[in-house]
């Protein structure tokens, strides 16, 4: 019976504890995304001024979406609420893993051209999240990269970073 009597005080002080862990974890996010979202805005303003007044040329979309994501930022951050806890043990690993991989991305792109560059961020990103199966990574990582590379040249008239892959299939 006094056990009982224990349990309760140490539950309520768990869930206190992961309350204020989750709310931290929220406004790290929030911090880390209005950063994202600053950076965003600086970039795209070096690109130059829109052609006309109904197009916002090609630092304006990147300025809309990262106005949203500001946006976004705030609510999060003044959200109510316990939140998500910060990641703590392997997930750190992970995480981490993934900031590396989106540098890595961004590098290797201006080297390698866009499809070589993706299908090895598609399968990085694949592994770190868990999958053990290279075949199907493998067959996504090159879906996705030929399918990305395509919508955008083909599609929308985007010129993206090119190597001897975008030679081969364009």
């Amino acid at each position: 019976m006094t056990g009982a009597v224990d349990a309760a005080p140490a539950r309520g002080e768990h869930q206190a504890a992961s309350r204020a862990g989750g709310r931290t974890g929220n406004l790290a996010v929030a911090v880390v995304l209005l950063i994202v979202a600053a950076t965003v805005v600086v970039q795209s303003l070096a690109i130059g001024e829109p052609g006309r007044p109904s197009d916002p040329g090609a630092g304006g979309y990147p300025i809309i979406l990262a106005a949203v994501l500001a946006g976004l930022s705030l609510v999060l951050a003044f959200q109510r609420g316990g939140g998500e806890r910060l990641p703590a043990g392997r997930a750190v690993g992970r995480v981490a893993g993934i900031v590396v991989a989106v540098v890595a991305y961004a590098n290797a792109m201006l080297l390698t051209g866009y499809v070589l560059a993706t299908a090895a961020f598609v399968a990085a990103t694949a592994f770190l999240m868990g999958s053990r199966r290279p075949l199907p990574v493998a067959v996504l990582a090159v879906a996705v990269a030929v399918g990305m590379y395509y919508l955008f040249y083909v599609a929308f008239d985007v010129s993206l970073p090119r190597g001897n892959v975008e030679r081969l299939i364009s």
